[in-house]
């Protein structure tokens, strides 16, 4: 399985790469969320992990282009956020967010989430 991540935090991309690859598994790590439809097109990752809150970009926009690429199509796109409000709770449900993970988390655990939830999907497609 291989995992996008798109952060601004390189600590995160870090843990998260590595809690992927302890898990065997492959990540592509992105840290401006302009580039994320041409790397997702790119790489045609398995699973998305989207932060909201970045530097110069809007988390939501970034879902919205993604979630219109049709090689990513059937692809879960989950949240990553330090926000833990109603509204953006509901925007990512709106928006059709697989999962909304907030921070700070555990990154073995996001990992394994991010596995069943893809595993879960293969079996359902098989």
């Amino acid at each position: 399985m291989k995992v996008l991540i798109i952060d601004d935090e390189e600590h995160i991309l870090q843990t998260m790469s590595m809690a992927f690859q302890r898990l065997g598994h492959q990540t592509v790590t992105l840290t401006q969320p302009l580039k994320a439809v041409p790397t997702a097109k790119r790489e045609k990752p398995d699973a998305v992990l989207l932060d909201i809150m970045m530097p110069g970009a809007d988390g939501f926009a970034t879902f919205h282009s993604l979630s219109e690429v049709p090689e990513l199509a059937g692809v879960p796109i989950i949240i990553l956020t330090a926000l833990d409000d109603d509204l953006t709770a509901r925007i990512s449900r709106e928006i059709g967010a697989e999962l909304i993970l907030h921070k700070p988390f555990n990154p073995l655990e996001v990992a394994r989430r991010v596995v069943d939830i893809y595993e879960a999907r293969k079996k359902a497609d098989d």
